[in-house]
């Protein structure tokens, strides 16, 4: 991404690192399919469905949360005119996210159940993410910000702990280190993908917001990436910015809600799962079964004749 902000997509210094990343892990996949003798990914896991849509459905959540939040920092601070400790501030999501995390485990602990609080989960996610083209416009108050991003929070949160939940439920003993692992590892690569898409659509379509609207003195490429420079410039030509802001977020917001609600596609693939069920399973490797020597022994009543 940096080399695409300084050379663009037509150059060889972004093309050639693409190509070879996409060539390494193609052969990486084909050896670990068909010749690997010990194969780190465990592709037969995939074939279990709520082990796969568990997976997808925290890789599009990922990237649904980068490609909506990337530029958080940098747009509060131009469309709100606040510092950056400010714009740290507002950034709740965190905050929200380990609410949720806790929330989540305490009502799979009560319920029994991981679909319908994930469900939950996906839904104030939903919510959250609709708000947002609302909630950024430059005449909501930064309470509303805030409030927003909590509830973001929220729900991630506790769609990223029942799906883990759901992960290890429909797996065996076996699988099961592999399986958190992957789901792990996995999900961030969404969070990687969000980004990368996140910056491809400012960096191209920002620029193209302002062009023909501002000052010919005004340096365009300082007034989206130095935050000092934009201070500085006219009221007007700040107005002009601030609206390019609001106007890419709000693509990249679309970009959140299509995404969010492709995450709520893969959920449909969960299976139900009853953790009260399974914890009364009896554990055979601790519990050993004394001896039945009921055919070697003579029943009661001949022994008393």
């Amino acid at each position: 991404m940096q080399l695409n902000l300084k050379h663009g997509w037509g150059s060889a210094q972004v093309i050639t690192p693409l190509v070879v990343g996409f060539l390494t892990l193609a052969v990486f996949v084909l050896y670990e399919y068909k010749y690997a003798a010990f194969p780190v990914v465990a592709f037969p896991l995939l074939k279990n469905r709520t082990f796969a849509c568990a997976i997808a459905a925290a890789t599009l959540f990922f990237f649904t949360t980068n490609v909506s939040l990337f530029y958080f920092n940098p747009f509060l601070q131009v469309t709100r005119d606040v510092s950056a400790h400010t714009a740290m501030l507002l950034q709740l999501g965190t905050v929200g996210y380990n609410i949720g995390l806790f929330f989540g485990g305490w009502a799979m602990q009560f319920s029994k159940r991981y679909r319908r609080w994930a469900w939950l989960g996906w839904a104030l996610v939903l919510l959250a993410v609709c708000l947002m083209l609302l909630a950024r416009g430059s005449g909501t108050s930064n309470a509303a910000i805030a409030v927003v991003q909590a509830i973001y929070g929220i729900g991630g949160g506790i769609i990223v702990g029942c799906l883990g939940i759901g992960v290890q439920a429909a797996v065996s003993r076996d699988d099961l280190s592999i399986a958190i692992t992957l789901y792990s590892m996995v999900e961030y690569i969404g969070g990687v993908l969000g980004e990368g898409a996140s910056t491809t659509i400012w960096v191209n379509v920002l620029p193209t917001k302002l062009q023909g609207k501002m000052d010919d003195s005004v340096d365009i490429f300082s007034a989206i990436n130095n935050i000092t420079y934009y201070q500085g410039l006219p009221e007007d030509q700040r107005v002009i910015v601030k609206d390019g802001y609001i106007q890419t977020q709000r693509i990249l917001t679309i970009c959140g809600i299509c995404s969010i609600l492709l995450t709520g596609v893969a959920m449909l693939g969960l299976a139900p799962s009853d953790f009260s069920a399974n914890a009364a399973q009896p554990k055979i490797d601790t519990e050993i079964e004394e001896p039945n020597d009921n055919h070697s022994r003579p029943p009661k009543e001949n022994l008393s004749a």
